[in-house]
């Protein structure tokens, strides 16, 4: 009973710290033989015109205000935009992007002489310019631009887009990045990972230890709560295991280690989901359907899409894809038929 008791205060203290958030989550997979596969959810108060877009390199973009951080891209990516932002994608060096709400974030204030960028327009930057996660941490750990908040793009989203980032490379390398009290803060972490939204990712951190020093992050009750998701994701992603399952090879002709790694994610990443079909809360953002889901096969350059508003998965394999031609993909509008669609994008 006393047990029982502190558990339920902790839970309560933990769970306290943040009022409400939206309810996205993000996860990194590695296993013994390499293999590296990232999943994330897509979940918002409002259903959105989501595309799949091939974006070749070469191309020009810019910040915003009058001193706008400016640059080519050096790589081409395919990604997920929605609310006419980038949310997920992967460029072709396989570097693995998303991008989640932290309504913690603070930017700070613009000085003299600084560049300033779009905090959705740094999903854009880190595709284009980065091959690697240390590469995005050299580089980061040294700020070069003020982020700022776009007013017109957050009417879109109906909120401020305040945010936080995380890329995966092929080597199962992770580094975060928050905007804390007008600071950059970066987390560098190779392997397994869990990223959902707030608080900071320094408090997640310390929530989570407690559940696994108290061996019962296996066994949490479900809820929307940022917290509540990231232990759950936590102790599930720990258990996931590292080489073929027997049983579903000999069932499934040619069923490859990378079928089922990825098959595992995607199952995870259902398993967190809000359900599809409750009332779209506009003050409870916690409270939200899960609208998309995306998962990279970082080793072997596979991208999928998951629709929660269509029963429809879609595969992109990035292998064939033609990357100088741009192309447009609308998994609601094109009335696609689900499976592999990387034949539209060569």
């Amino acid at each position: 009973m006393k047990l029982l008791t502190t558990t339920v205060l902790v839970v309560g203290l933990c769970f306290g710290i943040i009022t409400e958030s939206n309810a996205c989550s993000r996860v990194t997979y590695t296993s013994e033989d390499g293999s590296v596969v990232t999943g994330r959810t897509m979940d918002w108060f409002k259903p959105d015109d989501v595309k799949l877009n091939l974006f070749p390199k070469g191309i020009e973009y810019s910040g915003l205000g009058s001193n706008p951080l400016k640059w080519t891209s050096k790589y081409a990516s395919l990604a997920v935009t929605s609310y006419g932002f980038v949310n997920s994608g992967i460029n072709e060096e396989n570097l693995a992007v998303d991008v989640l709400y932290l309504e913690a974030s603070n930017y700070g204030d613009l000085q003299p002489e600084e560049k300033t960028i779009t905090s959705e327009m740094v999903t854009r930057f880190l595709l284009d310019n980065f091959s690697s996660a240390q590469e995005v941490a050299d580089y980061f750990e040294n700020e070069k631009f003020r982020v700022v908040l776009d007013e017109e793009r957050a009417k879109l989203l109906g909120a401020p887009i305040t945010i936080h980032y995380i890329v995966t490379d092929k080597t199962g390398d992770n580094v975060i990045i928050e905007y804390i009290d007008g600071k950059v803060k970066i987390h560098h972490q190779k392997g397994r990972i869990v990223f959902t939204n707030d608080p900071e990712y320094d408090k997640m951190l310390a929530i989570k230890d407690y559940f696994k020093e108290a061996g019962i992050e296996g066994g949490m009750p479900g809820s929307s709560l940022s917290q509540a998701r990231f232990v759950y994701l936590t102790g599930w992603l720990d258990q996931m295991v590292n080489t073929p399952i027997p049983e579903i090879t000999k069932e499934i002709p040619e069923y490859t280690f990378a079928d089922q790694t990825s098959a595992m994610i995607l199952s995870l990443m259902r398993g967190v989901s809000t359900p599809y079909g409750i009332v779209f809360d506009t003050e409870h953002l916690n409270n939200t359907s899960t609208l998309w889901r995306t998962v990279s096969d970082v080793k072997n350059g596979v991208f999928y899409f998951d629709s929660s508003l269509l029963p429809l998965t879609f595969k992109v394999d990035l292998n064939q894809v033609d990357f100088t031609k741009p192309k447009v993909v609308s998994p609601y509008k094109d009335h696609i038929p689900q499976g592999d669609i990387t034949d539209l994008f060569k």
